[in-house]
């Protein structure tokens, strides 16, 4: 969430994007004809809808940023939005201050993305590129997963150790615990997938071994660092993800023209049930439980019913100008004109003595649809449906790991009706990332079928 990092990570998808757009020779066992051909990345980029649809998202976003119709003042401790002269005709925004929020930082942490979504699916052309990058982001995965356990067993209280986060409630490297909770529902997603992709070529070539049960390993740990979080939100959509695979698990199993080795099958599932429950002892899970019993008693109005009003007074924001929005990155400044209808999310009962700052809504669709407008939506909007649409006439209920990798992906997207997961730039970016995999996953394993 740093400004310094976003920079650097706007840089880096910019290098990526210039890279796989130079052309390239691909040897002879990669031809369909069996003879070396050149690949023209640029082909590719100009026929990918998620191209164009992000452009248009860019410039809109663009002409709010050229044409703001409100201006931040700061004098005395105190700051306020003032209102200016502006084409009304046009999408409007507003000018704040670049290092919190505004137009210019949106643009670079969405466009960042989006350069690396074209990047991906231009430059990643074999199924071996597609099971690399999976891997190498699930081990990452892992990687924070085991930092987060064991900062919580032995930790100061500080990130690795030695940087003070700003919040109380950091897990691993993330500052907010539902933030952590959706980026390792995410990679939990990804690893099963892995796992299930060597379990599956196992089961093809009649291995004895595969690196299946290892990845099985890691999806523990991240399901353990989920709990972890204390985020009810993330550990209620894992527990029905959990369910949904086993569920798939199950009913490919039984139509598998193999009979798959239940003996290793019932010794993998025990071995990592005791490995889960000894953890969970070990780590105090106990308290995620807690957590779970103060949602519906002592913290229900400031965990849900606080959301609840502050999702009403961001639909009453975006209603006032709901064809155009209010401008990308303006929501923090601009939801207290509407916040303050509300008392009990302005200037609480509880602490009359502050005035409360909503730096998002805790519902991304709401807040998209406040900044971005109708129209501004419309090209992501249109950008889902086309990539539920590629899943489909794919048929990716007949690749097993793409299919969980998909799920994975809508388990993020019902999380973001209750928290602003997607401002996260490690979450968009991983998800962008592992949605561009899941639609070039089923094509080339559609078109290798066919062969």
């Amino acid at each position: 969430m740093h400004l310094w990092s976003q920079i650097v990570s706007a840089g880096l998808a910019a290098c990526g994007f210039i890279l796989s757009l130079l052309p390239r020779t691909h040897a002879e066992e990669f031809s369909k004809d069996g003879s070396a051909y050149r690949y023209i990345p640029y082909r590719r980029l100009i026929a990918f809808p998620g191209f164009w649809l992000g452009l248009a998202v860019i410039a809109y976003v663009t002409v709010q940023a050229l044409n703001p119709a409100w201006i931040y003042n700061r004098a005395d401790g105190q700051w306020w939005m003032e209102p200016i002269q502006h084409i009304t005709w046009l999408p409007a925004g507003a000018t704040t201050p670049f290092a919190d929020s505004n137009p210019w930082r949106s643009l670079m942490i969405w466009g960042s993305a989006w350069l690396l979504g074209c990047s991906l699916w231009i430059g990643l052309t074999r199924r071996a590129s597609l099971r690399l990058l999976l891997v190498i982001l699930t081990v990452n995965a892992t990687v924070l997963a085991l930092v987060g356990i064991l900062q919580h067993v032995a930790g100061n209280g500080k990130i690795l150790w030695f940087i003070q986060p700003s919040t109380t409630y950091s897990v691993s490297t993330f500052l907010y615990k539902n933030h952590a909770g959706a980026y390792f529902n995410l990679m939990l997603a990804a690893t099963v997938a892995v796992a299930t992709w060597y379990y599956r070529r196992a089961e093809r070539r009649f291995e004895r071994a595969s690196p299946a049960p290892v990845f099985t390993a890691c999806a523990v740990v991240l399901s353990l660092v989920v709990a972890l979080s204390f985020s009810r939100a993330a550990t209620i959509l894992m527990l029905g993800f959990i369910g949904a695979v086993l569920f798939l698990g199950a009913f490919f199993m039984m139509r598998s023209a193999r009979r798959p080795n239940l003996l290793l099958v019932g010794f993998i599932t025990l071995s990592l049930t005791v490995l889960a429950f000894v953890s969970a002892r070990q780590l105090r899970l106990e308290q995620a439980a807690d957590k779970f019993q103060k949602l519906f008693t002592s913290e229900r109005l400031y965990s849900v019913d606080t959301r609840e009003l502050a999702a009403q007074a961001t639909w009453e924001m975006a209603s006032d100008r709901l064809a155009t929005g209010w401008g990308a990155g303006g929501f923090r400044f601009l939801f207290p004109l509407y916040q303050q209808r509300h008392p009990i999310i302005y200037q609480p009962e509880w602490d009359t003595s502050r005035t409360y700052f909503f730096e998002h809504a805790h519902n991304e669709y709401l807040e998209f649809l406040a900044e971005l407008g109708v129209i501004g939506c419309l090209p992501l909007l249109a950008l889902f449906v086309l990539w539920m649409v590629r899943l489909i006439r794919r048929r990716v209920w007949q690749n097993p790991a793409m299919l969980i990798l998909a799920l994975g992906l809508l388990v993020l997207l019902a999380h973001c009706w209750v928290d602003f997961d997607l401002r996260c730039p490690a979450i968009l970016m991983t998800a962008c990332a592992l949605a561009v995999i899941a639609i070039r996953g089923t094509t080339l394993d559609s078109k290798r079928r066919s062969r």
